[in-house]
């Protein structure tokens, strides 16, 4: 996966604390997209982006099996989903859950398929029909908040991302007594004696 970073605008890193002036030609390069690399490795993100991404899932897969709940259903199973280690209480709430929307979905079915109903069973028809109605604007509707939290997420992920790398790269300019550090790239440094990429990377794993 490829995290993105905030750098396209980004010529040199200023260490904070660091006077521009304190210390005469003492600069220093950073490899950002190797850190970057290494960073994503050590902080496990791309397993962290697939297991919320698999919890969304799962849940749209479950509500989708089960339609027929009412939303305090749902709401009830979403806060049970995202618990780690469910206890063997919301486990049984969950197998009732299961059982309640099988039986009125098969009910349901036999409803559409009886010819002629009674008034009685065409209102409970049109109440079932409604709810199916309801649940699947529901579960639409949380298939597009779960994309913008998934997005939400992963954006958090790569701010957080590049907060680390910056608190390195200060960390270790400091200790080197670097005023300047600059992002290696095809672009910009061609060459530098004072590259502080491993160092960079091992204080970010030293972090994990």
């Amino acid at each position: 996966m490829n995290i993105r970073y905030p750098i396209r605008c980004i010529i040199a890193l200023i260490a904070v604390g660091i006077s521009a002036g304190a210390y005469a030609q003492s600069f220093g390069a950073v490899d950002l997209a190797k850190v970057n690399e290494s960073l994503v490795k050590i902080k496990d993100i791309d397993s962290q982006i697939k297991t919320k991404h698999g919890l969304y899932q799962s849940q749209l897969d479950w509500m989708q099996e089960n339609q027929l709940l009412s939303e305090a259903d749902y709401k009830e199973y979403l806060v049970i989903s995202a618990t780690a280690k469910p206890n063997d209480a919301q486990k049984t709430k969950l197998t009732a859950m299961k059982d309640k929307a099988k039986q009125l979905a098969s009910e349901l079915s036999l409803l559409r398929q009886k010819n002629p109903l009674t008034d009685t069973e065409k209102l409970r028809m049109n109440e079932l029909t409604s709810v199916e109605k309801i649940n699947k604007q529901y579960i639409q509707d949380y298939g597009q908040e779960s994309s913008e939290n998934l997005k939400q997420f992963q954006d958090g992920l790569e701010r957080q991302l590049w907060l680390d790398v910056r608190a390195a790269v200060t960390d270790v300019a400091t200790r080197k007594k670097l005023s300047v550090v600059f992002t290696i790239s095809p672009d910009t440094v061609l060459y530098a004696s004072d590259d502080i990429t491993d160092e960079v990377v091992k204080r970010l794993a030293a972090k994990k």
